[in-house]
């Protein structure tokens, strides 16, 4: 997050008005606040990837058991 004082202190010290300093502040600090992805979101969008790596790998083994399976009945006839 962004130090909303600072940033509005530093706009009106370059020569901004402080109202509009202290709007495009607020306005910025909202706006970032709404993009910013939580810790929570990290771990549902890492959990949900995992679950489908693991059902793709499961899913690969049982066709490989299934073609060692044929090839077995395939030479023993």
């Amino acid at each position: 997050m962004i130090d909303t004082l600072k940033l509005s202190t530093r706009l009106q010290d370059s020569g901004m008005p402080p109202e509009q300093a202290r709007a495009l502040t607020e306005e910025l600090s909202q706006g970032l606040k709404e993009q910013a992805v939580s810790k929570t979101d990290l771990e549902l969008a890492l959990a949900k990837l995992e679950t489908g790596i693991i059902t793709k790998i499961s899913l690969m083994m049982v066709v490989q058991l299934f073609a060692v399976y044929g090839v077995i009945k395939y030479i023993h006839g």
